[in-house]
């Protein structure tokens, strides 16, 4: 793992706080375009699913035509949503210092060395707790599981 990024030890305060800015605003981008990357596949996920219900109501769709696809995506999205939010996690804890850095010089805040800590009273809210990451997790997931168990239900009628 690399360490994460710096300004050069030469530059001056102002131009250092420009830098860590700079590092910011393109981390939030990366951060933000991620997010959009996982909703897209998320939707795209429970898309594919709900027309497999619907053609097994309307179409008479039965097993096995699409029981594979319907086998695979509750385990395929799971593995996914794991993976988007570790990405996410990582982009969040690189602004997150970008940002704490920038304020630790402009306001002489004790320096942090613990990418993603900010300087005491910026709030809790920082970091995702892991009742607060599991419960996204399983908001996105649990609906992925009832679509698949629906589409499931519906292929194997008779």
């Amino acid at each position: 793992m690399t360490d994460t990024p710096t300004p050069p030890s030469n530059l001056t305060v102002s131009a250092k706080v420009d830098a860590y800015l700079k590092m910011y605003e393109a981390q939030m981008v990366n951060y933000r375009a991620t997010v959009q990357i996982e909703w897209r596949v998320t939707i795209a996920a429970w898309t594919l699913l709900t027309a497999i219900s619907y053609g097994a109501v309307h179409e008479n769709i039965r097993l096995p035509g699409y029981a594979w696809v319907v086998l695979l995506m509750a385990p395929a999205h799971l593995t996914w949503l794991l993976m988007i939010h570790a990405s996410e996690d990582a982009d969040k804890a690189l602004w997150v210092r970008f940002r704490t850095e920038a304020l630790r010089l402009l306001e002489n805040v004790k320096e942090s060395r613990e990418a993603g800590t900010l300087p005491h009273g910026f709030g809790v809210w920082t970091r995702r707790s892991l009742l607060r990451h599991l419960g996204w997790l399983w908001a996105e997931f649990g609906m992925t599981l009832l679509l698949t168990v629906l589409a499931w239900q519906l292929l194997r009628r008779p």
